[in-house]
């Protein structure tokens, strides 16, 4: 049996309606290839900001991605676990943005190897790329290079949520 709060969550996605164009946009954010880190939701208060926010985390999480639910009223600092998936959840996007560019396919397999999916020394993650140490060592500093300007890059997206006409 679902417990109460499974069964309120799964009530409130029923009871969504609308937003479809913010929908989207938020579907497009979460594509393997996207490059965008942020998004901005603002508008006026009572226009249905935190109900499409939640909306966009059950979205999230139908992805594989995991969520966090932070709010600045609260007065309560986010755990070190609640920081630990904000920064997994942008170095992954980072990650899958130098994946999908040729240019940067040789330093994200050096990173692959070495951060994502490790293998169990540096010297095996050369001998699985076919690298020489001092190659490997190029990509990977070429590779902590490129996420580091792919995370501090401007990349923010808005959405401004307004009153709905229905």
């Amino acid at each position: 049996m679902a417990r109460l709060s499974e069964r309120i969550s799964a009530a409130r996605r029923r009871a969504f309606v609308g937003r479809d164009a913010e929908l989207d946009r938020f579907r497009r954010l979460l594509a393997p290839d996207a490059d965008e880190l942020i998004l901005f939701v603002h508008g006026p208060g009572g226009t249905g900001k935190s109900t499409l926010l939640r909306q966009f985390g059950f979205l999230a999480e139908e992805s594989g991605r995991q969520t966090v639910w932070l709010d600045a009223r609260e007065p309560q600092v986010p755990s070190i676990d609640h920081a630990a998936v904000l920064v997994d959840n942008a170095v992954a996007q980072a990650a899958r943005v130098m994946e999908a560019s040729p240019r940067d396919r040789r330093a994200f397999r050096a990173l692959h190897h070495t951060y994502l999916q490790p293998a169990e020394t540096q010297v095996a993650a050369a001998d699985l790329l076919g690298l020489p140490m001092t190659t490997y060592r190029r990509h990977l500093a070429t590779g902590l290079a490129r996420i580091t300007e792919i995370l501090w890059q401007e990349s923010g997206h808005e959405v401004v949520v307004e009153r709905s006409a229905d």
